[in-house]
């Protein structure tokens, strides 16, 4: 699970006193914190097989299915959440770019000098825009969302997929699968309003969330969709 904007859904359930137990199944440690799915950690995490589902950013999950044909990608759950963060007072013209996600490359290539783009790790990021090493960088919109600086969606225009959920073809062959597709898409419907979004952020990153706040949300066009077919 995802400690950003794409483990929002997952927490959501988890928190929910009606499906927590369902959702955790057996022990709680069955759930994996991923800080980057694009790290060596997280792809081990999931090729050793023992990942039911997973959400994942796209490039990592491209990964997975072509290396290993027990995963397949059931869809896209959330657009838009990664931002670009600017600072006007950092004279570096450099942008950095998470690690191993070659469509933010893509995305930022139509805007900067390709030389000017550097991947980092995205702990990393942060750092480097608080001391001026880099004028801008792209990172998640719930981990940026106390990062000073100017906030802008890193398309400039249509939707871009930013988590996807991967699942294992022996999981979703099960009737667990359409129980957990069922309170998935509950926790989406719950993420597309003010309230049910707004305490979700306070929960699980403890942001204390406004109308402005949420404003912006909708601004950087970041949305939640479900997954159901």
């Amino acid at each position: 699970m995802p400690d950003d904007a794409g483990g929002l859904p997952i927490r959501l359930m988890l928190l929910s006193e009606e499906d927590g137990q369902d959702i955790l199944m057996e022990r709680q440690e069955e759930i994996i914190p991923t800080s980057d799915c694009c790290s060596s950690a997280a792809q081990w995490a999931m090729s050793w097989g023992g990942a039911d589902i997973a959400a994942l950013c796209p490039d990592a999950a491209a990964s997975l299915v072509e290396k290993d044909p027990r995963y397949f990608i059931v869809g896209a759950f959330l657009y838009n959440s990664d931002v670009l963060v600017t600072r006007s007072e950092n004279s570096s013209s450099k942008k950095a770019v998470m690690q191993n996600r070659g469509y933010q490359r893509d995305l930022l290539a139509d805007r900067i000098a390709s030389a000017d783009i550097v991947p980092m790790l995205p702990a990393g990021i942060v750092y480097a825009l608080e001391k001026g090493f880099i004028g801008g960088g792209v990172m998640d919109a719930l981990m940026s969302w106390e990062v000073r600086g100017e906030k802008k969606p890193l398309a400039t225009s249509g939707d871009v997929s930013t988590y996807v959920l991967v699942a294992s073809k022996e999981f979703a062959s099960s009737p667990a699968f359409d129980a957990f597709v069922l309170r998935f898409d509950r926790a989406i419907d719950e993420l597309s309003t003010y309230e049910g979004l707004k305490n979700a952020v306070f929960s699980y990153a403890g942001l204390q969330w406004s109308k402005e706040d949420a404003e912006l949300w909708k601004k950087l066009r970041i949305r939640f969709q479900k997954i159901s077919r």
